[in-house]
């Protein structure tokens, strides 16, 4: 038998999720606990087959892991014609874990990887600076979207006339 508990790192009393589980997995609605950093606790007993003072069980804490359910934060989004192409510029934020991917569409066409500035996602805040595509003259629109380390996904758009 598993009973299985969650607190949060700055709480001290712990939270049942599950009681008297058989199963070997776990698995429940992160949406339903704020965003922040956690640990979880299981504890397994031989009860069930063994008398009362017999039977053993064992607890065990796991590291501390985030729950992020907000997407990032997109900020400062500007996008201006240079040459043929659209220079955009944006940053990226999120509260706890890094960004992961972005991508952009110009005027709905396919979606496009990009990089931030540094070329890496090592960061939970990050900007970008770019070249899209060559362009005809006249109005565009450029979508962005960025995911975070937990697949929180953001959106955001510039109008260029």
């Amino acid at each position: 038998m598993i009973t299985r508990e969650i607190r949060g790192l700055t709480e001290q009393n712990w939270k049942l999720l599950e009681d008297e589980v058989r199963a070997q997995h776990l698995s429940w609605d992160s949406t339903a606990f704020a965003d922040g950093r956690y640990q979880l606790r299981v504890t397994a007993s031989d009860a069930p087959s063994n008398p009362g003072p017999e039977a053993l069980s064992y607890s065990k804490e796991s590291e501390p892991f985030a729950i992020d359910n907000t997407p990032p934060a997109i900020s400062a989004v500007t996008a201006a014609p240079e040459g043929q192409r659209l220079r955009v510029r944006f940053r990226a934020a999120d509260a706890l874990t890094n960004i992961k991917k972005s991508e952009y569409s110009v005027d709905g066409a396919e979606w496009r990887v990009m990089l931030p500035a540094t070329r890496l996602f090592d960061s939970r805040e990050l900007e970008f600076d770019f070249l899209t595509e060559e362009v005809k003259p006249g109005e565009h629109t450029v979508a962005i979207r960025v995911w975070d380390a937990n697949d929180n996904l953001a959106a955001a758009k510039a109008i260029v006339r």
